[in-house]
């Protein structure tokens, strides 16, 4: 039961510091502004520390590609805003994740280049010891050979062996401690020691190039041995015997496959680094934009307190214009000027905020807010009853009347004032102008 409860512990150690005080996801994108749209946000696995103050480091990404960090207090809801502090905070995070990407990418193409390793570190330690060993090996060839200039000859590689087996004693406490630095940056980083994995992985590579060419000479000094040997008096089997007894010890190999794959890596670590280097600037500039993005997007969409004081209706600054400008109450609105230029500056905002620019989107949607105050404050117009019936309509009605009247005058009176009907209706037939005889 102890041992369950201690396990537990552990874990519980190994968790807490990946819980976060608040939600990440939600505090960038939806109670604060800090990504366009196709972009996403990797959820960080580690803090950074910076002076007293511990960080989430946010990557947002377009793809696989990290376009901004953001970063957020890891114990209060908010954001650092000094860029002295951020352009450390970034190098940090840039540097790690580019290292954990790199070496990653080595253990899928079989991890054969990079060499800091545990196994390595403890080759090199066994290395000492059998470069010093091999000192006896080299004096019992001395002593059989009984040559001068041999003699001479085995001084000098005995020295370079003493050397060698002090540089992979050497190497195996660099590579210790390159192991060291790099598991404490990659579980619990720190801004201020961002140039721990490079600077401790360089001690390794310049103990191997010292090791190398020291080994280089060796090897050269060796073979001028083995000649010595193969022309002296001494029997074959002997000189058999000598030669292989010349041979270093097959550890010795490493040293130059060491070499070659840590020019490689250091290639990769320098890569890393001057990657940071170019681009921090341009990171930094970009989370500067994000901010001005988060500006903007608050001044016009999201939820305003202060207009909410107004009407609730008001929940921000697009709802208030939304409402003043319904078709429905628009013209009842005292301050008309001000409703037109509320309809203006929020249309510019918008248009800017579309176009990325946005100190100008906040500029117009901060005269948009004193439009609707104005606007809101200026009430609505009193409106004066209007007459049932308008004067152009009485006029026209009295036209009309007038001619409805002379109309029917006409008709009533159509026979007096045509001449129609005056002799009862019966036709006269007229004489002609002679009278009939008597």
């Amino acid at each position: 039961m102890k041992k369950e409860y201690i396990a537990f512990l552990l874990a519980l150690a190994l968790i807490m510091p990946l819980c976060h005080a608040y939600d990440i996801g939600a505090f960038i994108s939806v109670e604060h502004h800090f990504m366009h749209d196709g972009e996403k946000y990797e959820q960080p696995t580690f803090r950074i520390a910076y002076n007293d103050e511990s960080y989430w480091v946010v990557p947002v990404l377009a793809g696989d590609s990290v376009q901004a960090y953001i970063p957020l207090k890891a114990e209060s809801k908010d954001w650092q805003k000094s860029r002295p502090v951020n352009r450390e905070l970034f190098e940090a995070a840039d540097i790690l994740r580019n290292y954990i990407s790199a070496q990653r990418n080595a253990s899928q193409s079989g991890g054969s280049g990079w060499i800091i390793t545990a196994g390595n570190q403890r080759i090199a330690d066994s290395l000492a010891g059998f470069l010093a060993n091999e000192t006896y090996e080299l004096t019992t060839i001395d002593t059989t050979m009984d040559d001068r200039d041999a003699s001479g000859r085995i001084a000098t590689l005995n020295s370079m062996l003493v050397s060698m087996s002090l540089s992979s004693g050497d190497l195996a406490i660099s590579m210790q401690d390159a192991l060291s630095a790099e598991a404490k940056y990659r579980t619990a980083p720190d801004a201020k020691e961002r140039d721990s994995i490079g600077g401790s992985f360089g001690d390794v590579f310049d103990t191997i190039d010292s090791l190398d060419e020291t080994a280089r000479e060796y090897l050269g000094e060796l073979d001028k041995l083995k000649r010595d040997i193969s022309v002296s008096g001494l029997d074959p089997d002997t000189k058999s015997s000598l030669l292989k007894l010349s041979e270093p010890p097959s550890e010795f190999n490493y040293i130059g496959q060491w070499a070659i794959s840590g020019s490689g890596m250091r290639t990769v670590i320098d890569a890393i680094y001057a990657a940071t280097s170019s681009r921090i600037d341009s990171l930094l500039d970009e989370f500067d934009g994000r901010v001005k993005l988060d500006l903007a997007n608050a001044a016009i969409y999201r939820e305003d307190e202060e207009l909410k004081g107004l009407d609730n209706s008001f929940t921000s600054l697009k709802a208030a214009a939304a409402a003043m400008l319904n078709s429905d109450i628009r013209n009842l609105w005292a301050k008309q000027d001000a409703l037109k230029e509320l309809e203006s500056n929020l249309s510019n905002a918008e248009k800017y905020y579309k176009r990325a620019d946005y100190d100008l989107a906040a500029e117009y949607a901060g005269k948009a807010k004193k439009n609707v105050k104005t606007v809101y404050n200026g009430g609505k117009a009193e409106v004066t009853a209007s007459p049932i019936f308008s004067q152009d309509f009485l006029f026209w009605g009295v036209v009309v009347l007038i001619a409805l009247l002379v109309i029917a005058y006409v008709v009533q009176n159509r026979e007096k004032l045509f001449g129609f009907g005056g002799n009862g209706g019966e036709e006269v037939e007229p004489d002609g102008g002679f009278g009939k005889g008597t």
